[in-house]
């Protein structure tokens, strides 16, 4: 059965949030680093599109398959770990 706004509970509501926050701040923490030169290649943010992202991601269940798209926001979902998505950065010491 499809699921509308109107059907969530409020935690799912606040989870969603939490999931855009969490996106946002990825995408701000990744500009960061981008412009200190410890991010090769481009970059694709999507500040301001988290809720299209979540809404997209959201009814997934843990054992759906999923692509990722150039952006890789919708891993946030299958909480995949900022650490295994590191081909983004070069890190220099």
């Amino acid at each position: 059965m499809v699921k509308t706004s109107k059907d969530l509970t409020k935690q799912e509501h606040l989870e969603m949030y939490e999931l855009m926050q969490l996106i946002r701040d990825f995408d701000m923490e990744l500009s960061k680093l981008y412009s200190r030169g410890l991010v090769h290649g481009m970059t694709h943010y999507s500040v301001g599109e988290e809720a299209a992202n979540v809404g997209a991601i959201y009814p997934l269940r843990k054992e759906d398959l999923m692509y990722s798209n150039h952006r890789r926001k919708s891993l946030v979902k299958k909480q995949v770990n900022v650490k295994d998505v590191e081909e983004v950065c070069t890190f220099t010491t």
